[in-house]
């Protein structure tokens, strides 16, 4: 079974495709979750109609629909899809937490509602286990592979022991495995959840933006290229913008597209600032970094 992790490439004049957050209802209360403070929003008409403008604009080839549950936003996905242009050269995919997968065909019931799904992503790990039976991974990977839909698995780690989980992912199936440490977001943060550090001061200041060549679009929010608190703990004036240039036109992502996190940190005058401990992604220092300006811009 393949693990994989995406290489972050970036060029300025393309966004590859375009992740919209389509809400924050969920039938699953997990205890890391970085969007749980949230759960009364929902996509706006005024908000669609600026994500079809900017898919048909820019040309987005690729669609990731997340949440919240996607599966509870059915018809605002087949919407959207149903007003692009050609949905046929468009790539769409789901983050869901398999919670209608209950048996086979209940899978594939759902799954043929939408217009379009190209690949479904399945977040699993010790958090959705408390409220995803373990037979909905067999049945959902079954049912996607019986349809012609790509399947993966999105694994959040909070501890090196969590990989015992992936013995019983290779049970069921080979598929690609994405796993990605727990960051202190959301009801992460509340429940003091989070990847204890791999990274070293230095290969921390080192690091560029994992996210910078991607583009999300927040709902209740914006446009955005940023997923940490910046932007999830609801003070994003600055990280997040009305449309996708205007975030790319925006000094944020001019530094975070070109910099290091210690260049970032050089060019914002805040070397003396304290750095986080050792993390397990760059994220805590970026956000560390930025929250000290914007302090000291309102001084």
């Amino acid at each position: 079974m393949a693990i994989t992790e995406k290489p972050a490439k970036i060029r300025p004049d393309k966004i590859f495709g375009l992740g919209i957050v389509l809400g924050y209802r969920c039938n699953f209360s997990c205890a890391h979750c970085a969007t749980a403070e949230k759960k009364s929003l929902s996509l706006t008409n005024k908000e669609i109609i600026a994500i079809l403008r900017a898919i048909k604009t820019h040309s987005i080839k690729s669609l990731l629909f997340v949440g919240g549950e996607p599966t509870l936003y059915v018809p605002v996905i087949n919407g959207i899809l149903s007003s692009l242009e050609r949905l046929d050269k468009t790539e769409v995919g789901i983050t869901t937490n398999g919670h209608f997968a209950g048996s086979r065909g209940s899978a594939k019931a759902l799954l043929s509602t939408f217009r379009k799904l190209d690949y479904v992503q399945l977040s699993y790990d010790k958090f959705h286990l408390k409220f995803l039976p373990g037979p909905n991974v067999k049945n959902l990977y079954l049912a996607c592979k019986e349809l012609g839909i790509r399947f993966n698995v999105l694994f959040a780690m909070e501890s090196p022991l969590d990989l015992a989980l992936l013995k019983d992912l290779k049970a069921v199936g080979d598929f690609p495995i994405s796993i990605q440490p727990v960051l202190p977001l959301g009801a992460a943060r509340t429940n003091s959840i989070k990847y204890k550090g791999v990274l070293s001061t230095r290969k921390m200041l080192a690091s560029r933006c994992p996210s910078r060549a991607f583009m999300s679009y927040l709902c209740g929010q914006g446009f955005t290229s940023c997923c940490s608190s910046l932007t999830f703990s609801g003070s994003f004036s600055g990280y997040v913008h009305r449309s996708p240039m205007a975030h790319r036109d925006s000094h944020f992502y001019r530094l975070i597209s070109k910099l290091t996190l210690g260049e970032i940190r050089k060019k914002l005058g805040l070397e003396r600032e304290p750095l986080p401990e050792m993390q397990a992604s760059p994220c805590p220092l970026c956000e560390r970094l930025f929250a000290a300006k914007s302090r000291g811009s309102s001084k």
